[in-house]
Order: C-alpha cells, then structure tokens, then sequence
C-alpha cells in the first residue's frame, strides 16, 4: 500500500472511531495537505478499488479492510465496531458495522461472540469507561460481557 493511501485510510478509520462518522472531502484533503478536494476523491476511489473502503448508500464510507502491520507476531481476530451504546438513559441499539479492528485472540478468544461499542455519556465513569471509548464486548447467549476498554 502507498504511504499515502495508508495515511488516508488511518484518518478516515480515526475519523470514524472518534467522531463516529468518516470525514468530509474537505476534512479528508486538509488533513492530508491536498488544495483540491479532487485528490481526496481520487484517494478515496483507489481505496475503495484496493478493497480498503466501500460507500454505503448515505454516501458515506465504511472500512471493509484495514492492512495489518507485518511486524504484528500476536494472533488476532477482525472484531467489528458496531456503533454506540448509551451510557445512561436506556436506547435501543442498531446493529451498524462502522469498521473492524484486529484484536489479540489472548483477549477475542474463539468460540465466543465479540463487538466493539463506543460508549455514550459518562454514568460508566466509575468503571473507567469514559465518555466516546471503544469498549470490546463479548455476548455469551443472552448475556453481554463489557470485557476491555480498547481506545479513550
């Protein structure tokens, strides 16, 4: 993968876990030093060929892969970040896969279920879960385990 294409990916990814959204064209070509938003299609447009990113019908973009570095020598899982999750008054959840994280089998161990969700609010402080960290979740049946909080 081109450096460039790799430093665009990782800003668009980081756009997605801390704002819960991919970034703008504009936000896209600012960040990596572009004058024309053009570019950042272009980018964009390669990424999606390289089978990095696809759109969604809203237009915005969903990573679909995300390049491993080589010297990773842990075994790891994709686990999908599935959105957000309330942290205080109750709401209901749709599944929506935003991205997929690799994540150590010493923490993801098979046969169980995982997800990643991003907490909303601040009634899990307590717990040291703060308001917009990714929290690795691990479902057994009908119960859900909060297992490790991956990203403040």
């Amino acid at each position: 993968m081109k450096p460039q294409h790799q430093k665009a990916l990782t800003f668009i990814r980081n756009c997605i876990v801390h704002r819960g959204h991919s970034p703008s064209l504009k936000d896209l070509a600012d960040a990596m030093g572009f004058s024309s938003r053009n570019a950042a299609v272009l980018i964009i447009d390669n990424l999606i060929k390289e089978g990095f990113l696809q759109r969604r019908e809203d237009k915005s973009l969903q990573i679909i892969s995300y390049p491993m570095e080589e010297n990773i020598h842990a075994n790891t899982v994709q686990i999908p970040l599935v959105g957000a999750a309330s942290c205080g008054l109750p709401l209901w959840a749709e599944q929506n896969i935003e991205a997929n994280f690799p994540v150590s089998t010493k923490l993801a161990k098979p046969p169980h279920t995982y997800f990643i969700l991003r907490a909303n609010g601040d009634s899990m402080n307590q717990a040291g879960i703060d308001d917009k960290a990714l929290v690795l979740v691990r479902q057994d049946g009908q119960v859900i385990n909060a297992l490790h909080i991956i990203v403040t």
